[in-house]
C-alpha cells in the first residue's frame, strides 16, 4: 500500500509539473520605438531586409513595393502588376514578387538579384499568384493550390522534380515548411484539418485534426518556429508540434492574434488591439508591449541588423530595436 501511495504521489507531481509548464508567464514590457512612417495606402506585406524593410501596399490598378532603410527613409519604390504577391526565399532572404496572368503564366521578379523569370504552365488552368501557395529555398520552388497536387520544381529551369497528390478538397489553407525543408504542413483555414507531407518520400504522413484538438477548434495560422511548427487556433490557443506533426504542447495565449512571425529567437505576435507580444524560444514566457499601433497589428518582422518593424491598420510602419530577450546569447 505504501508503495502504491508513493507511486501515486510521484505521478501526481509529474502531472502537475507538466500542466504548470503548459502555461505562459505574462510579463509587461515597454518597446523602445525609434521611428514611424505613415504610408499612402494599406500595407499588404512587410518583409525584413539586410538593413531595412520592404513594404508593399495596394493602389487601384497596381501594387507598389517600397524599400525603406532602418531609419524608415525611402530608398526606392517599384510598381508591379495588380494582384502581385511578395514573399521571401526561406534560405537567403531574397524578396520575390509573383504575378499570375489568370491564363497560364506566372512572372517572378527576384528583387535583390534584379532577375525576372516567366513560368508557363498548362497544369491547372487559371494562374493566380494570390490563390496559389508558395515556398522558395535552395533553387527549389514548391507550389500548390486548391485541387492541385503539391509540385516541386528546380529553379531557374522550372523542371518538375516531384508531384504529390495532397487532396486539398478545395479549401483555403495555411501552411508551413519545416526547418529541415523535408516536411510540409498544410492546414485548413478556419477549419481543422492538418496534413503533414514528407517531401523526400512523397507521402502524406498524417491527415486529421490538429494534435490534441477537436473538430470545433479552428485553425487561424501556422509557421515554422526554430525546429518545430506552431499552429494558432481560434480562441487564443497555440499548439506546438515537431516537424513530423507529433504533439509537443498546447498553450493558452494572453492576447488575440492578428499576425505572427519570428523576431530573433522569439515568436512575435501582432495583436488585434495594437500591441506586440514576444514569446521566448522555450515558449514559457510572453512579453506584451504597450500599444504601438492604433488598431490591429498586421505585420511584425525584423532585418538582419537587429532592428524590428511592425505595421498596422493605421498604415504606419514602426521601427524598434529587437528586444534583448529575443537576441541569441
Amino acid at each position: 500500500m505504501k508503495s502504491f501511495r508513493f507511486f501515486f504521489l510521484v505521478t501526481s507531481v509529474i502531472l502537475l509539473s507538466a500542466c504548470s509548464s503548459n502555461k505562459l508567464e505574462l510579463v509587461p514590457m515597454t518597446l523602445d520605438v525609434k521611428g514611424e512612417k505613415k504610408l499612402d495606402a494599406g500595407i499588404a506585406y512587410l518583409l525584413g531586409a539586410d538593413d531595412g524593410v520592404y513594404a508593399a501596399h495596394d493602389f487601384k490598378g497596381y501594387d507598389q513595393l517600397l524599400v525603406l532603410s532602418s531609419a524608415l527613409e525611402l530608398l526606392e519604390s517599384r510598381d508591379f502588376d495588380d494582384f502581385s504577391i511578395f514573399i521571401k526565399d526561406e534560405k537567403n532572404d531574397e524578396v520575390i514578387s509573383i504575378f499570375g496572368d489568370n491564363k497560364n503564366k506566372f512572372v517572378f521578379n527576384f528583387i535583390k538579384k534584379n532577375e525576372e523569370y516567366t513560368f508557363i504552365t498548362e497544369k491547372d488552368g487559371r494562374t493566380s499568384a494570390y490563390y496559389t501557395e508558395w515556398h522558395f529555398f535552395d533553387n527549389t520552388m514548391i507550389n500548390f493550390s486548391r485541387g492541385s497536387p503539391v509540385r516541386i520544381y528546380k529553379l531557374p529551369s522550372f523542371e518538375l522534380k516531384k508531384e504529390i497528390p495532397a487532396l486539398l478538397r478545395g479549401f483555403r489553407v495555411h501552411h508551413a515548411l519545416s526547418e529541415s525543408k523535408e516536411f510540409l504542413h498544410i492546414l485548413q483555414q478556419d477549419g481543422n484539418n492538418h496534413k503533414v507531407i514528407d517531401l523526400d518520400d512523397g507521402v502524406i504522413l498524417s491527415d486529421g485534426y490538429v494534435a490534441m484538438t477537436d473538430r470545433s477548434e479552428k485553425v487561424v495560422g501556422a509557421m515554422k518556429f526554430h525546429d518545430d511548427i506552431v499552429i494558432f487556433m481560434r480562441g487564443n490557443k497555440l499548439v506546438q508540434v515537431d516537424e513530423r506533426g507529433n504533439f509537443i504542447k498546447a498553450l493558452p495565449l494572453h492576447v488575440s492574434v492578428e499576425s505572427f512571425g519570428q523576431v530573433g529567437d522569439c515568436l512575435s505576435i501582432g495583436t488585434v488591439d495594437g500591441h506586440i507580444a514576444f514569446i521566448n524560444k522555450y515558449l514559457s514566457t510572453i512579453y506584451v508591449t504597450q500599444k504601438v499601433h492604433n488598431g490591429w497589428v498586421s505585420h511584425v518582422t525584423t532585418d538582419q541588423k537587429g532592428v524590428g518593424y511592425s505595421a498596422g491598420v493605421d498604415r504606419k510602419v514602426v521601427s524598434w530595436p529587437v528586444p534583448d530577450i529575443c537576441l541569441s546569447n
